[in-house]
C-alpha cells in the first residue's frame, strides 16, 4: 500500500510542476539581441526543450527561437549566455 501512495505522490508532484512551468511561461517569449549575440552556441546547447537553433540567413548565422511554443521560461539559456543576448519579452494575452 505504501508503494501506491508513493507512486501517487510522485505523479502529483510531476503534474504540479508541469502546471507551474506552463503558468510561468504564459505570456513570455524568448528573444535574441542580434547585436550582443556572438553565436557561441551555449544557449542552444543548454536549452532542454530545443527552442533555440542556429540558422543560416542572408547575413550569415544567427540564433533564433525556432520553436517558441516549447519554451517553459526556465531561464537556462539566459544563464548560459555571458553576453546578455537573450531576454524574455512579456506580452498580455487577450481573454
Amino acid at each position: 500500500m505504501n508503494i501506491v501512495y508513493a507512486s501517487l505522490g510522485v505523479l502529483l508532484v510531476l503534474f504540479a510542476s508541469k502546471l507551474a512551468r506552463k503558468k510561468k511561461a504564459k505570456g513570455k517569449v524568448i528573444m535574441v539581441d542580434e547585436r550582443s549575440c556572438i553565436r557561441c552556441n551555449r544557449c542552444v546547447e543548454r536549452c532542454r526543450h530545443n527552442v533555440l537553433e542556429i540558422v543560416e540567413n542572408e547575413h550569415g548565422q544567427s540564433v533564433e527561437a525556432t520553436h517558441p511554443e516549447r519554451c517553459c521560461a526556465c531561464g537556462d539559456c539566459l544563464k548560459a549566455c555571458d553576453f546578455n543576448a537573450l531576454y524574455f519579452f512579456a506580452f498580455i494575452l487577450d481573454k
